[in-house]
């Protein structure tokens, strides 16, 4: 379903497919979210934007619902309502679509991947030293 707002100069449709891809872009630039299902470094796959981010049309105005795994220790609120912001000012600045609301639903917790490859520790000769307390 195609969502459709007027103008000056006429009616403009939107498919929900540009309004995800929106919505993707402000999702992977947060630092505490990520999609539902979807490791660092991971590429996102259409499917799993869908089940993820989900628009709807509502008389010309857009609604999101988003299923999204979030940090641990990160201020769910504080970041949520941060992370809503950016979205609906992305879409209205963007495309021109109103946004009604933007819905966060958090599916899971995750932690912050420790480097795959620890640094390699060098062992060196034993230095003697002479202290003295001044």
């Amino acid at each position: 379903m195609f969502g459709f707002f007027d103008t000056e100069l006429g009616r403009v449709q939107i498919s929900p497919t540009i309004v995800r891809r929106f919505i993707l872009n402000e999702v992977e630039q947060s630092k505490c979210f990520r999609l539902a299902g979807v490791k660092s470094g991971e590429e996102v796959n259409r499917k799993t934007i869908e089940r993820s981010i989900r628009v709807n049309f509502v008389e010309g105005r857009a609604e999101a619902i988003l299923t999204l795994n979030v940090l641990y220790g990160t201020r769910i609120t504080k970041e949520a309502r941060e992370l809503q912001g950016k979205i609906v000012r992305a879409l209205q600045l963007s495309t021109g679509l109103s946004v009604t609301t933007i819905s966060i639903n958090v599916e899971n917790v995750y932690e912050e991947e420790e480097a795959a490859n620890p640094p390699l520790l060098l062992e060196h000769d034993m230095v003697k030293m002479n202290a003295v307390n001044q």
